[in-house]
């Protein structure tokens, strides 16, 4: 349970450092490094969720397709991101 709350608080201070660098630079690939920040703390609360939450088999695979689909968002985002970063420098 540790592990997982460590990884959650690691995903929201970078997602907090991440809205504060776009709403310091209004760039739009610093948007989408937020929005990747953001999918990557969901995906962690989803897995947290789910290794401490069992009420039935449902509700298990739900929080566990939760969690990837949040994972491929940040996945997606995070490409998008670096790409425009690494474009303007």
């Amino acid at each position: 349970m540790w592990f997982e709350l460590s990884y959650v608080l690691f995903a929201s201070l970078l997602a907090a450092y991440s809205f504060w660098r776009y709403a310091r630079a209004r760039e739009k690939s610093r948007l989408y490094l937020a929005a990747s920040s953001a999918f990557l703390t969901f995906s962690a609360i989803f897995q947290m969720l789910n290794s401490e939450i069992w009420i039935n088999i449902i509700t298990s695979r739900l929080l566990e397709i939760g969690g990837l689909a949040s994972f491929a968002g940040f996945t997606v985002t995070a490409i998008i991101a670096m790409k425009g970063i690494f474009k303007e420098n």
